[in-house]
């Protein structure tokens, strides 16, 4: 017998737990937090609670980068080679920082 969890449920209970938690802290230690306060607490606590129910791997896991072909970008030499245009059609190097 195989058990598929249902991610897209569990990722919804997740988020949903993350926004509960995050408000609720904002105004714990502020009677009046800012928005930016309130978003701050609210995107920590969201990320949190995926982070312990989903075990997310770097998109580079496992990859040498040198066996990967040549992308379009680097075979045009566009911008800096094997630095990621964000826009390149065939690589992501996954260099792009998290908010």
């Amino acid at each position: 017998m195989t058990l598929k969890p249902k991610t897209y449920p569990i990722l919804v209970q997740a988020v949903e737990e993350g926004v509960a938690y995050g408000y609720h802290r904002a105004y714990k230690h502020a009677d009046g937090p800012t928005e930016a306060q309130v978003k701050d607490a609210v995107i920590e606590a969201v990320l949190n609670e995926i982070c312990e129910w989903f075990e997310i791997a770097d998109v580079t896991d496992g990859l040498d980068m040198q066996e990967q072909e040549e992308c379009f970008c680097d075979r045009n030499e566009i911008g800096v080679r094997d630095v990621s245009c964000g826009d390149c059609p065939t690589r992501d190097y996954g260099t792009r920082e998290p908010r």
